[in-house]
C-alpha cells in the first residue's frame, strides 16, 4: 500500500499557512507521486481580481507546481530542505479551465539523476492537473536540485562577470 506523506509549509517552503495549495502526497508508482487539493478562490492575492476568482488561474497552477516540486523533490528523493531547485526550462499547456471549489488532482512524474550517488543534479518533472477525469493543463519542467552553497557561488560569479 502506498504511504502518504503530509506537506509541511518548510516542505513546501512557504513562511505563511495560506501561502501553501498542497497538504500531502502519495506515491502511487515508481517516481509516481499524486496530490489531491481544492482551490477557494480566496486567497487575498491571486485572487484579489474578480475577473479571475471565477477558475483556478494559471498563477495558483505555478505556485502548487513549485510546492509539489519541492516537497517531492525532499520526501522522496531526500534532497535537503536548505537545497535549492534552479529552473532551466517550462513547458506549460492548459486545455481546460479548473474549476473554484473543485477537487484537482496533480499527478507527478519525476526523472530523478541518473547514475548519480547525490540528490544533487538534474531532474525532470511532469504535473498533469485532472479535475473529474478531465485532464486541465500540463507543466513539464527540467530543473537542477544543488545545495545553498552552490546556488550562491554560481550567482555570486554571475554578477560579478556582469559588473566587469
Amino acid at each position: 500500500m502506498s504511504e502518504t506523506f503530509a506537506i509541511t509549509n518548510e516542505l513546501a517552503h512557504v513562511t505563511y499557512e495560506e501561502n501553501r495549495f498542497v497538504r500531502e502526497v502519495t506515491c502511487v508508482g515508481e517516481n509516481r507521486y499524486q496530490s489531491d487539493f481544492v482551490v477557494s478562490g480566496t486567497h487575498r492575492y491571486l485572487y484579489e481580481n474578480p475577473e479571475i476568482a471565477s477558475h483556478v488561474s494559471g498563477t495558483t497552477f505555478f505556485e502548487v507546481s513549485r510546492q509539489l516540486m519541492k516537497a517531492v523533490g525532499h520526501i522522496y528523493y531526500s534532497v535537503p530542505l536548505n537545497s535549492r531547485f534552479t529552473l532551466h526550462k517550462v513547458s506549460i499547456d492548459f486545455v481546460q479551465w479548473g474549476r473554484i471549489g473543485s477537487p484537482i488532482s496533480a499527478m507527478i512524474c519525476v526523472r530523478p539523476p541518473l547514475g548519480k550517488k547525490t540528490v544533487y543534479g538534474h531532474y525532470e518533472f511532469q504535473i498533469d492537473y485532472v479535475d473529474s477525469g478531465q485532464l486541465l493543463g500540463r507543466f513539464i519542467v527540467d530543473a537542477t536540485a544543488l545545495s545553498s552553497g552552490a546556488e550562491k557561488r554560481l550567482i555570486s560569479k554571475q554578477f560579478s562577470d556582469r559588473s566587469g
